[in-house]
């Protein structure tokens, strides 16, 4: 289906986020308990190209250990990070199956790191942007839990229609 998209005349960029990968980086108090929960975009280049939306220092990640992140983040929880410095977020042991924090613990400790590559002036779309590696693109595939977000070539009156037609299409 994605491919059938690329190649659709009337759809200018295909992007795809990911779901069913770890989406969120968390932020701790020194007694293991959340500060802040950051959403993390995980896609692919042209889904960053549609949502940087924002003037931005640096450049849009290139692999999956680079972040872009927005300014006001990055000063409230990560005051002395910087284009180049590594940032680190927790990684829950466990989540509840309805998104609860309650339930969502930190024993283990678990941490991931990332190279802060970018920083946006205020990028509402997405907080954080990580790039997605090929294989997990080929697993979201596979699994069929990848999002595809896409845009016209072209708008006009009829761009409305013209969606739901695409929509019917593709299911």
């Amino acid at each position: 289906t994605v491919e059938k998209l690329e190649n659709d005349p009337r759809i200018d960029k295909v992007g795809l986020s990911l779901h069913g990968t770890d989406n969120a980086g968390y932020i701790l108090n020194d007694d293991l308990t959340v500060k802040s929960g950051i959403g993390i975009t995980v896609g692919n280049n042209n889904l960053f190209e549609m949502l940087v939306k924002c003037k931005y220092q640096g450049r849009l990640p290139q692999n999956d250990s680079e972040i872009i992140i927005n300014k006001d983040i990055l000063e409230k929880y990560f005051p002395d990070a910087a284009l180049g410095r590594t940032i680190t977020f927790f990684v829950p042991d466990r989540k509840s199956e309805d998104g609860e924090d309650a339930s969502i613990s930190f024993n283990n400790k678990n941490t991931v790191k990332y190279t802060v590559v970018g920083i946006m002036e205020k990028n509402y779309p997405a907080e954080c942007l990580r790039m997605a590696s090929d294989s997990e693109i080929a697993k979201c595939l596979k699994e069929k839990n990848a999002v595809v977000s896409f845009t016209l070539k072209s708008l006009s009156f009829k761009s409305s229609r013209e969606l739901n037609d695409i929509a019917k299409e593709y299911k």
